[in-house]
């Protein structure tokens, strides 16, 4: 039987921001500013940490610049990443706290920023890599909710998903894989990803005949995919005997 695991798809997410490279200096962004930025991006991408929060924290202190929820997310970023490299439990811990505050800075002190969503969807990988479901879920359904178009709304609700069902929550869980299923039809591995988890959901819950039909839905739809082999396997289980047919 298949373990329960954050989504393949998460990596994706979690290592390339959405937020595109700032844009040329505007009226309240020199291009110092933009400079500034940049040169910090470039010490990050050579996990120079320490050298990047030095650059993205003096644009902390201008008093106007239109790149400030970049150097505030990529402080976060920063952080993160060093927090992931560190051999040191207490700074550890501590970089992981202070990157969740500048990103829930970001979100909160610029809402309307491409680097808010990212920044509320990286808050939440943190809460589930740390196993904290509970406040995991919370970020992703209020991302998933509030921008149900975005390319990464998908993923965060089918995260929703995973989250509930570390919690024993069956329920939810199934609430929120069909959501998925019926919301983005286009997302296809997901899509097929979420529809062995309905069925898994409603096989603990005990309810036979509606993890059947998740099974052979999940067949019939994506056949050729991993998720649709391990749904055929399910199905030899004895406890599907009463609703074995042809699939």
């Amino acid at each position: 039987m298949l373990a329960l695991t954050p989504s393949s798809a998460l990596s994706a997410a979690e290592e390339k921001p959405t937020a595109p490279r700032p844009a040329p200096a505007t009226t309240t962004a020199t291009s110092a500013d933009a400079k500034l930025l940049e040169r910090g991006r470039g010490k990050l991408h050579d996990d120079d940490f320490d050298e990047a929060i030095r650059i993205f924290k003096q644009i902390f202190d201008l008093p106007k610049s239109d790149v400030k929820d970049g150097a505030i997310f990529y402080t976060a970023l920063a952080l993160e990443k060093r927090a992931a490299k560190s051999t040191d439990g207490e700074k550890r811990a501590a970089d992981e706290k202070e990157a969740l505050v500048h990103y829930q800075k970001c979100a909160d002190s610029f809402p309307d920023s491409p680097f808010a969503a990212d920044s509320i969807i990286r808050i939440g990988n943190m809460h589930l890599k740390q196993q904290r479901y509970k406040e995991a879920a919370e970020y992703f359904l209020s991302f998933q909710q509030a921008r149900p178009t975005h390319r990464l709304s998908p993923l965060a609700l089918f995260l929703a998903a995973q989250c509930a069902y570390k919690l024993g929550d069956f329920k939810s869980a199934a609430e929120r894989f069909t959501k998925v299923i019926d919301t983005y039809p286009d997302v296809k591995d997901l899509r097929a990803e979420a529809m062995y988890w309905l069925g898994d959901a409603f096989l603990t819950m005990h309810d036979i005949n509606s993890a059947s039909r998740a099974f052979k839905r999940l067949i019939a739809a994506y056949p050729e995919s991993e998720w649709a082999r391990a749904a055929k396997g399910r199905l030899t289980e004895e406890v599907f005997a009463p609703t074995r047919g042809g699939f």
